[in-house]
Parts: structure tokens; sequence; C-alpha cells
């Protein structure tokens, strides 16, 4: 049988990404397709991980914020098909890459799903390799930190390894508490930043602030809770192929500076 360009490609992929040099799944090449096996950055690779708190926090419009103030970069959403936010925002779909992501491209920013439905976050499959200029990959994670945790799958291993994870909730009650929730179920008091969804600080309804909980005001000691403006047009439309406004780049911003210097509090536009 003689193999088409597109499965010679789809091998050589394997091949950089040590599918062939890991005795555990050499013989299942799904095994690995899937993660379920360790992972770690390629070398060179920034990944920065973006879990939600709860639904609709805005976590997937951080992501691509985030990519694109990183930019190049990639931003690769790991939800199932239905929780996908980012199927709008490219500006040209690249199409199938290797049987498991669907691209596309918006100006310096790779945008990758998952091309199948999800059983459960443990069959995301493994990160593609990456083959451009991307200073930073975003992973728009898309499950409850908690089952992401209790799964096997190589976002488990990402959310445990990588440097910084940042929690997106809205700047409500419930989302503070989903929040504390949140960072209690990740254990990682150093890696954490939160960015809350809403008004500027000193615009909060009084007393939100001290609905914290204590791992939220340690952050917030440390200058690392942020807060992104609830942009109308996107509450209402969902991000598309449009330039995202202005302040929530800036926003966005601030956060990779907190990510680049951990030991460094980040002073905020609300505390000027």
């Amino acid at each position: 049988m003689t193999a088409t360009v597109a499965e010679l490609k789809r091998a050589w992929r394997a091949v950089e990404a040590g599918l062939f040099s890991d005795p555990s799944t050499a013989s299942d090449p799904h095994a690995r397709e899937v993660g379920a096996v360790q992972w770690t950055p390629q070398p060179g690779e920034r990944v920065l991980p973006v879990v939600g708190a709860h639904g609709f926090s805005g976590a997937s419009m951080l992501s691509l914020a985030l990519a694109t103030v990183a930019a190049p970069a990639r931003v690769v959403e790991c939800a199932p098909l239905g929780g996908c936010g980012l199927v709008a925002a490219p500006t040209a779909e690249l199409g199938d890459y290797d049987g498991f992501w669907t691209r596309g491209l918006r100006d310096d920013v790779l945008v990758e799903r998952v091309s199948g439905d999800l059983r459960d976050c443990g069959a995301v499959p493994r990160l593609s390799v990456v083959d451009r200029i991307s200073g930073l990959t975003v992973l728009d994670v898309g499950w409850d930190a908690r089952v992401v945790l209790a799964s096997e799958g190589w976002l488990a291993t990402a959310l445990t390894a990588v440097e910084t994870v940042v929690v997106t909730a809205t700047a409500t009650v419930a989302g503070l508490r989903r929040v504390e929730t949140t960072l209690a179920v990740l254990d990682r008091p150093d890696a954490c930043r939160v960015v809350l969804l809403g008004p500027v600080r000193r615009r909060w309804p009084k007393g939100l602030a001290v609905t914290f909980g204590p791992l939220t005001r340690a952050l917030d000691r440390r200058g690392w809770v942020f807060t992104v403006p609830a942009v109308a047009s996107l509450r209402v439309v969902g991000v598309d192929s449009r330039p995202l406004p202005a302040e929530l780049l800036a926003a966005a911003g601030l956060v990779l500076g907190s990510a680049r210097q951990p030991d460094t509090a980040v002073e905020r536009e609300e505390d000027r």
C-alpha cells in the first residue's frame, strides 16, 4: 500500500514529537496521541494554561488576548466542540493539521481546536508540534480543574508542571467563591494568577473585595489579582474575527508581565 503525502507528514510529526522513542507508547500510537502519557513542553516552548473557575468566566477571550499580546503565539482550545469559544476568532481557516487538530490563523496568532468530539478531558490529543515561530502557547483548558487533575491526560501534567496558571472568574460573590475553590484544587499558591471579569476595582459594589477567601487574598497582596473589562459587544456575539478591544489587551499585558516576573508585584491600573 502506498502512503499518501498527508500520512507521511503525520508520521514525521510523530517522530519529531518522540512518539517512537517512548516504549510505553510505540506499540500503541493512539495512546500518545490522546495524551495518555506524561507531558513536557518542547524545547523553548513556553506554555500558559487558562482555567475558568466557572462557565462564561471569560477564559477563551482572555486566552486569545494573552496570545495576541505575546504574538507570534498560539492558543489551543482543549474543550469539546460544543464548548469552544474561539471558533469564529480566526481570520483564515487552515483546516486539519494532523488528524486531531483544526487550525486557523488570526494575524500572528495560531488558533487550534480539537477536530473531533471528546468523551472526557483525558482524551484531549497531545499538543501538535510547533512548526512556526511562537513565543507562547496559551492553553484554553475548557474543563473544571478538579476534573482535569483527576484525569490521566497530559492536561493534568501541564497544570502541575508549568510556571504559571491563570484562573478566570466573574467579579461577583459567586465568582470569587469559585476562584477560592479552584485555587485550593490547584494547590499552587506561587504559580496562580487570578483574572476577574468585570469593572475595575474602584467601581466594585461595596464589600465585594471582602468576600476574597484566604488564598485569593494572599495572591492579591502580591499584586496577582487582575480585572479585565466585560466588553458589551463580546458578551452579546462572543469573540469573532474583529480586533480585540484595547482595554482588554492592556489587561492581558499586565497578566503576562506578572507571569514573566513571578517575584515582583505588578502595579494594576485600579491601584494607581
